[in-house]
């Protein structure tokens, strides 16, 4: 996994875990993870999503399949998912319609919570396997 991608991952999970689910703009995303990207550009909006797309992939594959983490960044103006996010749920078989569907998506945040906030699954799955690095 990219190593912008493992800042981005590690900070989603963190973040987590100290707001119990409070979501996070994606361009305080890029600030804490410390990840140098300017979001007012393409060319840096379009890396954020590469490396939002690696860590969802990187969750959806993994044994055992984990929540999606992913689902915690949003855009601080109009408070939901870029377009690829709902992309990829589509494509990966979840909810087709999570966009609209306010309980699947409430079961989708709360499955992320319950899971990177069980201290057993976050020191087993906190750390990017080096395999896929």
């Amino acid at each position: 996994m990219d190593q912008d991608a493992i800042k981005i991952r590690t900070a989603l999970i963190e973040r987590v875990r100290e707001r119990k689910g409070e979501p996070i703009f994606y361009s305080d995303l890029v600030d804490v993870a410390g990840v140098r990207l300017i979001l007012d550009l393409e060319e840096d909006r379009l890396r954020l999503i590469q490396l939002l797309t690696e860590i969802f992939l990187y969750e959806h594959n993994a044994q055992p399949r984990r929540p999606l983490l992913t689902i915690m960044a949003i855009y601080k103006r109009t408070g939901d998912h870029g377009g690829e996010f709902y992309k990829l749920v589509t494509k990966y078989g979840y909810e087709k319609d999570l966009k609209t569907n306010v309980a699947a998506m409430l079961k989708r945040f709360k499955a992320v919570v319950e899971f990177w906030c069980d201290d057993h699954k976050y020191q087993l799955y906190k750390d990017v396997s080096e395999a896929t690095q």
